[in-house]
């Protein structure tokens, strides 16, 4: 079985439009090719079932299931397995340099035109020297040796990449307190779950390097992955990657009236290999949520609308509103009260418009025939009047769910002359 998906613990608690552009990414990718879903929870050293349960249910929101469900810090016993194996091959290495010792070091390098990276002088630490350390009270932590040569991979998203392994820091892959860096112990969930295909962010191109490294010596295939690395999104105002996603949850777009259906595909048209338009542009955004909006039912959004609102008066609003708790301004504009535009000098108007008000009962024809009455342009100032907005659905159905006596009410309290 194959699986293709994992998804991370939001730092802030919630999950981010990052992250659900990856995990639908992988989705789609699995479903086409046919295999299953693995969901994998990146959670050492921070678990909490209450945050889990808040992005199952974000990710339940945006149509995502899944066929399996994985938690690192569940897995200890497999990491440590792989942690000796890589030990006993020593390609894990002990390192006892603090953080003041790398940075002298890192430092040095830069002012004499050094490449900035380890120089793997733990490597030479002889056996009396460890003991010595160690004596001390220092504990190690492990560095994983990397191959002297290059990956490369033919990639889903991006043109064939490689990754020139002598060029980076050998990274550290297990902490002083024995924990598994994330790069290490997703590499082993990768071999161990069977992944077959997998869809990270552009950030990630040298770490899935170093990963294939990982891979092989770990006696896996290190091709063994098709890899893909979606393009960064980028700020639509600003022209540059849109870091924002990183802190935008899914959540707060839910809660803005944004629907999943319009989520989802205006991710999953960013997510195709080969798109150009990499923009995260709410106003798109906004007008595709319309678009979904106005192919919704009423039983669609009955719940969801206020109370005592019909399938009438949805059908009058649906297609002219970009959020769904809009809706909630329209109800008060057929049902409720709203709050009086200035319009300066328009009494003669008003006072024309209601003196020319038809008798109900009315219908879709009443607005033509009521317009029909008064002068050129004065339509568009009867919308305001009557809605207190400049534009909205159209007035010859709306109007029907106004009626007559709140039409002339509002008349009434717009002019002084009435």
């Amino acid at each position: 079985m194959i699986f293709s998906a994992r998804a991370a613990v939001a730092p802030a608690g919630f999950l981010t439009v990052a992250q659900a552009r990856l995990v639908l990414a992988n989705r789609d990718l699995a479903r086409a090719a046919g295999g299953a879903l693995a969901l994998r929870w990146d959670d050492i050293g921070q678990r909490d079932p209450d945050i889990l349960e808040r992005i199952r249910l974000d990710l339940r929101w945006l149509g995502v299931s899944w066929d399996a469900e994985f938690f690192q810090s569940e897995r200890g016993a497999i990491y440590e397995k792989s942690v000796a194996k890589l030990q006993a091959a020593r390609r894990l290495y002990p390192c006892f340099e603090n953080d003041d010792e790398l940075r002298a070091k890192r430092e040095r390098r830069a002012r004499v035109g050094k490449p900035v990276v380890y120089d793997r002088a733990m490597l030479r630490l002889t056996p009396e020297q460890r003991a010595a350390a160690e004596a001390n009270g220092k504990l190690p932590y492990w560095r994983f040796l990397l191959s002297d040569g290059e990956v490369t991979w033919k990639d889903a998203y991006l043109a064939r990449q490689q990754v020139k392994l002598r060029s980076l820091s050998d990274p550290v892959l297990v902490r002083f307190d024995g924990t598994v860096q994330p790069s290490l112990a997703a590499a082993i969930d990768d071999i161990d779950l069977g992944i077959g295909m997998l869809v990270r962010g552009v950030d990630e191109i040298a770490n899935s390097g170093i990963q294939q490294d990982i891979r092989a010596a770990l006696g896996a295939n290190p091709g063994g992955i098709a890899l893909g690395h979606l393009p960064a999104l980028i700020d639509a105002d600003k022209g540059k990657r849109a870091r924002a996603l990183e802190k935008l949850t899914v959540r707060q777009l839910r809660q803005d009236g944004i629907e999943a259906a319009a989520l989802v595909a205006y991710l999953t048209d960013r997510n195709a290999p080969g798109a150009t338009d990499l923009r995260f542009d709410t106003t798109q955004l906004l007008v595709l949520n319309r678009l979904v909006l106005a192919k919704l039912s009423f039983e669609d959004v009955a719940a969801r609308l206020p109370a005592g609102a019909d399938a009438g008066f949805w059908n009058v609003i649906k297609g002219n509103i970009d959020l769904l708790p809009e809706a909630r301004i329209w109800w008060d504009v057929v049902q409720g009260e709203i709050v009086p535009p200035i319009l300066d000098g328009a009494d003669d108007l008003l006072a024309r418009a209601l003196n020319c008000l038809p008798a109900e009962p009315w219908d879709a024809g009443t607005w033509l025939a009521w317009v029909s009455l008064l002068g050129p342009g004065d339509a568009e100032i009867l919308f305001v009047a009557l809605t207190g907005e400049e534009q909205g659905p159209p007035m010859p159905t709306l109007l029907p769910l106004i009626g007559r006596d709140r039409a002339a009410r509002r008349l009434r309290a717009l002019s002084r002359d009435l």
